[in-house]
């Protein structure tokens, strides 16, 4: 059996680590914080691995999701890219070794 979330007994594999930064709001990094650890939770190839305060422009925060193992799911992108419920002002995704 799997031990991955039933969606990915589907999706293929990959090495190391897939990765969103999200830039938005400040005063939205919580409510995005919380919403993405909900949304998650029963997700063990995915993690919100940071979340704060730009350093340059007090006005915007990021969160930082991470799939170990797995690409980015698409429709998190899609989401993003709608603005719906994250107004996302920009995000970037990255890749990374184990």
């Amino acid at each position: 059996m799997n031990e991955y979330h039933p969606a990915l007994r589907e999706r293929e594999r990959v090495p190391g680590v897939q990765g969103v930064f999200i830039i938005l709001p400040a005063e939205d990094v919580d409510t995005a914080h919380d919403l993405f650890e909900r949304w998650f939770a029963q997700r063990e190839e995915v993690a919100v691995v940071g979340y704060g305060d730009m350093d340059k422009d007090a006005d915007l925060g990021y969160v930082m999701v991470e799939w170990y193992g797995f690409a980015i799911d698409p429709l998190f992108l899609t989401i993003l890219d709608q603005d719906d419920p994250i107004d996302c002002h920009n995000y970037a995704t990255y890749v990374r070794g184990e």
